[in-house]
């Protein structure tokens, strides 16, 4: 404001009090200020629409518009609404107070202010009214600040307890492992056994052994999970190309006849930095998940898209894995990173789990979009290997 002439709006509909008032400013010498007058409440919001109006000198009993009802009418203008600062004869305290409640910046009274006070008046206004905003707007941030902080400490504790939930399910799970499997192996001897002493048993005894041998498959394939939990390590971090990730992965876990699998690996994708036999497992886990969600014929998607962040150095490939199955409801959205959580019949619910775990494991994070009845789309971002872009 000090670098540039201070337009005032003044709305006076008293010619007498408009040219004194004109007189008394010119007296102080307030070279800096640029009086525009007008004797109308509605001429002059019509002015202040127009813009470049820093103060407004108001007075309160105008044609048509009184008291508090004035000052109300040009509050009501945009937030961006200049300094207002009323100047009438209503020597009233009460009313002075109210006025400034309600927005305005000082109540001055006719006969009691001459030039050089009316002009620091507005000056002070106008100071007041800036410290006012930067006050607003420092409180404003640093409410966003403290959100922001209270976001991230509860995201942390968060992932602190999951993380301390899975060291002690982890070494549960060794030790149940390491105990079932033993069984499990007496047991799948004993059928395979009885199933070459008897091969002329009938039917029903014939399908009883081989629903025990099925049962003991899936049983010793859900500790093979628990083990492999159990047993989580650090990675062993190298460069590894996308495309072979997914190709080893399609090898291995070959889609269903029912089911279309589509691959769009950019070819001048830069390798990632990864354990290719942890990010194997994931892989494959997702892949495995998006051909049971599609019961019945569907589609297989999985693509890449190299991603760079602010800084220079932040690279990111990432690589999608979408069907067109059941999807994911929204109340399981939000637990279906969690151990133990799963809606199929058969499995414990550790997959997508330890899957985050890798990939966290790996310096990379796991998004998932999911819609019900449309299809889940799971995001793995994977580092770029250093030193190359």
């Amino acid at each position: 404001m000090n670098d540039k002439a201070i337009k005032v709006l003044l709305i006076e509909d008293n010619p007498g009090d408009t040219r004194l008032i004109r007189e008394m400013l010119k007296e102080a010498g307030a070279a800096q200020l640029e009086l525009v007058c007008t004797d109308r409440l509605s001429t002059g919001l019509e002015r202040l629409a127009e813009g470049g109006i820093d103060v407004i000198l108001l007075d309160l009993e105008l044609p048509g518009s009184q008291g508090l009802d004035t000052l109300g009418k040009v509050l009501a203008e945009p937030p961006e609404a200049p300094v207002i600062v009323v100047l009438t004869g209503l020597d009233d305290e009460a009313l002075a107070i109210q006025a400034v409640r309600e927005g305005a910046q000082d109540y001055l009274v006719k006969g009691q202010v001459d030039g050089n006070l009316l002009v620091r008046a507005m000056h002070y206004a106008i100071e007041r009214k800036r410290a006012e905003e930067e006050l607003k707007e420092y409180s404003e941030r640093l409410e966003e600040m403290v959100e922001e902080r209270t976001k991230e400490l509860r995201d942390a504790q968060e992932q602190l307890v999951r993380r301390e939930k899975l060291v002690i399910l982890g070494q549960l799970a060794g030790g149940v492992g390491h105990e079932l499997r033993n069984p499990l192996g007496v047991i799948s001897n004993a059928v395979y056994f009885l199933q070459f002493t008897l091969p002329d048993a009938d039917e029903t005894t014939k399908e009883y052994l081989d629903i025990i041998s099925t049962e003991v498959r899936n049983s010793t394939k859900i500790i093979s999970d628990l083990l492999d939990f159990s047993r989580t390590r650090l990675p062993e971090r190298e460069e590894a190309a996308v495309s072979d990730l997914v190709a080893e992965v399609l090898k291995k876990q070959p889609p269903p006849e029912e089911v279309e699998a589509i691959t769009e690996i950019a070819p001048d994708l830069p390798p990632v930095h990864v354990d290719p036999q942890q990010i194997g497992l994931v892989l494959a886990n997702l892949v495995v998940n998006a051909y049971q969600a599609m019961k019945e014929e569907g589609t297989l998607t999985i693509k890449t898209s190299e991603v760079s962040e602010k800084l220079p150095k932040s690279k990111w490939v990432a690589l999608s894995v979408s069907d067109t199955g059941c999807g994911i409801s929204p109340e399981n959205m939000a637990k279906l990173f969690e151990p133990l959580f799963t809606t199929k019949a058969r499995g414990i619910g550790l997959g997508l789990a330890v899957s985050r775990i890798l990939v966290e494991a790996n310096g990379g994070s796991m998004e998932v979009e999911s819609e019900k009845g449309k299809g889940s789309t799971f995001t793995v971002r994977l580092p770029v290997a250093e030193g190359r872009d």
